[in-house]
């Protein structure tokens, strides 16, 4: 939250406040839903949302086919080879519908 002296205040996730006149509340929200197939989301827009925070780097290989490396750069080789195994797993049809569920917990 933004007080109107311009002094910042991060608000954890669960936390009971009296919002006053002037203050902003920004909110940030991660992932979405999400449209379309996810092995068809750019790996680098992937990458991006992983350093962003948005993503963990298990979540992306998982959800997406991404594989982050330990020091954080994009492996695009076995990114690739990572979809396309998914692909053949998964077989034909429309692709899977990818849902967090109310009690993800994600390390």
């Amino acid at each position: 939250m933004i007080h109107p002296d311009g002094t910042e205040e991060e608000i954890p996730s669960k936390k009971v406040l009296t919002i006053r006149a002037g203050d902003v509340m920004r909110v940030w929200t991660s992932g979405g839903g999400g449209y379309g197939d996810p092995l068809q989301r750019p790996a680098e827009v992937v990458h991006d949302d992983v350093a962003d925070g948005r993503v963990s780097v298990a979540g992306a290989a998982r959800d997406y086919g991404v594989i982050v490396r330990g020091d954080g750069t994009l492996d695009l080789d076995g990114t690739e080879a990572l979809r396309a195994s998914m692909r053949s797993a998964r077989g034909p049809g429309p692709p899977p519908v990818v849902s967090r569920g109310a009690l993800l917990i994600e390390s």
